[in-house]
């Protein structure tokens, strides 16, 4: 045997042999099933638009969420299949307003949660959720059947249209603002760069029905320094606002049974009393009227090509002649508040008005006010007169609807040279001048005509449109007829006109 220095190592070498080579292996690894990847919170047409669950979204996420499944799972409702007048109302009034009503609600409300949401995730689901709810509003309404038109009002259908697609329109342009907010948000992170695109996409295919023209195109503008002239209200040859003023009163009553020289001469006595205007006297009011009725200006004059008026008469003797206009008038009302609200049923309404103005001036400077007094529908004379002493009336609210000018002719006529006193923008107006231009377009002309003696226009000139446009306005031109000049000589007169349609 060895020395203990040889044997010790062989001990230990055998014992690392053995655990080695004669000790079993360890046991394998027991085999793990991974976890399951959490499932997307949002998805929308298949892409994942919040990725994280809902458990843990922030609370304007999930009510947005929420708000946004209940809105989409109610189907935009669709009018029976060629629907009368009257259902199409029903319809509109039962299930259009209140869906329209409450789909845009909830984008409001999508909205608002996002615009106080701080984490871009948060702000792109909400932004999307509005965008999806008002496209699909804009689209409903803008391809939303309507009544046949065999069946409506041709013009009730155009505004009922309108309407409607008006409302798409607007729907379109809110979308594409909530659009705009996505891609904003989107850009600013690259890993929603798939929901820019979206958005982009979807903005883009909106804009169609935001961009369309509805009704008519909109009418060509003016060509520029284009003025229009405002004829006064009563013609008159002369008009000197330092001369003293003196009155004529003019009375249209439609009423029957009122004494209609009883209210003239009410009126004069209470513009005498209370404004210190005195009457055109009698008789030179009962020739002046002879003349009008002969169609003259003059006791030995010719009859003009159109009758004098009244105020033309005694303009031409009279410097400053004021007029006040007596109306009574009774028409079927809806009583409103101010706030354009029904107070109550139609019904019928009478009213005397009294207005004040200068013959031959538009200048109403330290002219009494106009008044508008209510009388029962039943009024005599004498209770009429009762009235025009009392307060006037300014319970009801008076609005006015001016007509639509979509597709018509429209027409500015600058202020007559050597015109001065007539009403000649009104007389042009009359003859359907801004009808000349035909088509689409504007037109400026240069006009010039003699005003004969008797009334009659000759040599008519009309320069600046084109063939078609100035035949047609020089036709017309020939046409006017107008009281006889002042003095008893021809008139020259030019003027600019602007046509456009």
């Amino acid at each position: 045997m060895g020395p203990v220095w040889q044997r010790a190592p062989m001990r230990r070498f055998s014992v690392i042999f053995v655990l080695l080579a004669g000790c079993p292996s360890s046991a394998p690894p027991l085999e793990t099933t991974p976890d399951p990847e959490p499932e997307p919170g949002i998805v929308l047409d298949g892409q994942v638009l919040y990725e994280r669950s809902l458990e843990a979204a922030p609370e304007s996420v999930r009510t947005g969420w929420s708000a946004f499944e209940a809105a989409w799972s109610n189907e935009p409702p669709m009018p029976s299949d060629e629907p009368s007048v009257a259902e199409y109302r029903d319809f509109a009034s039962d299930e259009l307003a209140p869906y329209a009503e409450a789909q845009v609600s909830t984008a409001i409300q999508l909205i608002q949660l996002g615009e106080s949401a701080q984490a871009p995730e948060a702000r792109l689901v909400l932004s999307v959720l509005a965008a999806r709810l008002l496209h699909r509003g804009a689209s409903w309404l803008w391809t939303l059947p309507l009544p046949a038109e065999a069946e409506a009002n041709p013009a009730a259908r155009a505004s009922l249209e309108q309407s409607m697609r008006g409302a798409a329109q607007n729907l379109a342009q809110y979308a594409r603002e909530a659009f705009g907010e996505c891609i904003a948000v989107a850009e600013a992170t690259p890993a929603f760069e798939p929901w820019r695109a979206d958005c982009a996409l979807r903005a883009e295919a909106l804009e169609p029905i935001r961009t369309a023209q509805i009704g008519p195109p909109p009418p060509t503008p003016m060509p520029e320094g284009c003025e229009d002239h405002t004829d006064p209200v009563f013609a008159s040859p002369q008009h000197d606002p330092d001369a003293r003023p003196q009155l004529l009163v003019l009375v249209e009553a439609e009423t029957e049974g009122v004494d209609e020289d009883a209210l003239r001469q009410a009126v004069e006595r209470w513009a005498r009393s209370e404004h210190e205007l005195r009457a055109v006297p009698a008789v030179r009011r009962r020739a002046a009227e002879a003349l009008v009725a002969a169609g003259k200006t003059s006791r030995r004059g010719v009859a003009c090509a159109a009758a004098p008026s009244l105020s033309w008469v005694l303009g031409a003797r009279i410097e400053h002649l004021v007029v006040a206009r007596y109306t009574h008038q009774c028409s079927e009302e809806t009583p409103m508040n101010s706030d354009l609200e029904p107070t109550g049923p139609p019904r019928i309404a009478c009213a005397v008005h009294v207005s004040w103005s200068r013959a031959g001036s538009r200048n109403p400077d330290g002219l009494p006010p106009a008044r508008s007094i209510r009388v029962p529908t039943d009024a005599d004379t004498a209770a009429i007169i009762e009235a025009l002493t009392q307060p006037p009336d300014d319970s009801r609210v008076v609005g006015s609807l001016s007509s639509m000018m979509e597709g018509r002719g429209r027409m500015r006529l600058a202020a007559v040279d050597g015109g001065s006193g007539y009403r000649l923008r009104s007389a042009v107006d009359e003859l359907e001048v801004g009808e000349c231009q035909a088509e689409r377009g504007a037109s400026q002309l240069q006009l010039a005509w003699t005003v004969t003696p008797t009334g009659a226009v000759e040599s008519v000139t009309v320069a600046g449109g084109d063939d078609a446009v100035n035949a047609c306005v020089k036709d017309k031109l020939e046409q006017l007829s107008l009281s006889c000049t002042p003095g008893g000589e021809p008139v020259e007169m030019q003027t600019t006109l602007c046509l456009a349609r």
